[in-house]
Order: structure tokens, then C-alpha cells, then sequence
């Protein structure tokens, strides 16, 4: 009689094991990259002028790379920027802030989480301004990677992500774009009270 619980008792947890298991691997995972389709049709004009934008921002920089550069919190714009890009950014609703950053060659950002206060409620773009090579610089989202090219990245910062640049000799430099959530969008995951 002992056997038989104890063989029941085996089952039971067998049987829990197996359900845990094909749960993780059916489930869908949480959306953390999206289209401006998904967003606002207006950060399709970030793509259609991005070569402009990248001509016109690739020469405001400095040799810090540890400084962020504010360019616009809530439409007030910190840093006088070409009137192009201006006009692009300035088109596209709810936007929180703007700033560009460059990033070392051989790079690996610790996995970060945004402050929840912020990225809980909003949503982060990047447009790379210089890309050092094809494949070599990135963001990697809770287990998703995609590379920097010429295109705009939409995410979810407040899931865990990283940004990395594992050329040798040059630079990264990107623009963010932190914007409102949309309704249609949960709010984010992110319990972190320090950082951005």
C-alpha cells in the first residue's frame, strides 16, 4: 500500500514537471521589440530621414564617452540640433526625451533594467548615428539580439537588456528616443528605482 502512494506521489510530480515544461516552451514570451507600425506611424519619418538625421547628428559628439548628451526632454529642446532632425523629432507625439550616446570599441553594458518609474511607462528607440561594422554592435532584450543597422530598434527598456560593441578599433554611437507608452501596449515589467 506504501508503494502505490508512493508511486502516485511520483506521478503527480512527474506529471507537474512535464506541464512546467511544456508551458515555458509554448507560451509566448513577452513582446520587448516592436514596429513604429505598432506605435506611432509618425517614427516611420525616423527611418524615411534617418540618413539626413545621421549626417546632421554624427558631428555633435565629444571624447567622453561616459556623458549623455540631453538633446530634448518633453519637447523643450537642452541642445540646439540641426533643424531637420528637429523637425523629425518634433513630429513625433509623446515623446519623454532625446539623447545620444557613444559607446567604446570592445564594449559590453552590464544587463540593465530601466527605472521602473520611467520605462514601465514608456517605450525606448534607437537610431544607430555610426555603426562601427556590419554584426558587430547590438542590443540583446531578455534573450533577443538584434544588430544595429541602418534601421530604427523599438523596445521595452524596462525588460533586462544590454547594449554591446565588440569591434575592435572603433566607436558606437546611437540616438535614443524614449517615448509614451501607447494604450495598446502593457506597461512594463521593470522593478529597478535607480538608473534611467
Amino acid at each position: 500500500m506504501d508503494f502505490l502512494k508512493y508511486l502516485y506521489a511520483i506521478s503527480i510530480v512527474v506529471l507537474l514537471i512535464a506541464i512546467s515544461l511544456l508551458l515555458l516552451i509554448f507560451l509566448p514570451k513577452p513582446k520587448v521589440y516592436f514596429s513604429p507600425e505598432d506605435i506611432f506611424k509618425e517614427l516611420n519619418n525616423l527611418q524615411s530621414y534617418s540618413l539626413t538625421i545621421k549626417e546632421e547628428l554624427k558631428n555633435i559628439h565629444d571624447n567622453d564617452y561616459t556623458n549623455d548628451k540631453l538633446i530634448m526632454y518633453d519637447k523643450t529642446l537642452n541642445y540646439s540640433i540641426p533643424s531637420k532632425t528637429l523637425e523629425v523629432l518634433r513630429s513625433i507625439p509623446n515623446i519623454e526625451r532625446v539623447f545620444l550616446k557613444k559607446f567604446p570599441k570592445k564594449f559590453k553594458e552590464d544587463d540593465v533594467m530601466g527605472n521602473a518609474l520611467h520605462s514601465n511607462k514608456s517605450l525606448r528607440c534607437i537610431l544607430p548615428i555610426t555603426i562601427p561594422a556590419s554584426k558587430k554592435s547590438g542590443l540583446w532584450v531578455n534573450g533577443e539580439t538584434k544588430f544595429f543597422e541602418d534601421n530604427l530598434i523599438i523596445y521595452d527598456n524596462s525588460n533586462i537588456n544590454s547594449i554591446f560593441n565588440k569591434h575592435k578599433r572603433k566607436g558606437l554611437y546611437l540616438l535614443f528616443i524614449d517615448i509614451v507608452r501607447p494604450e495598446n501596449i502593457p506597461l512594463g515589467i521593470s522593478n529597478n528605482d535607480s538608473g534611467y
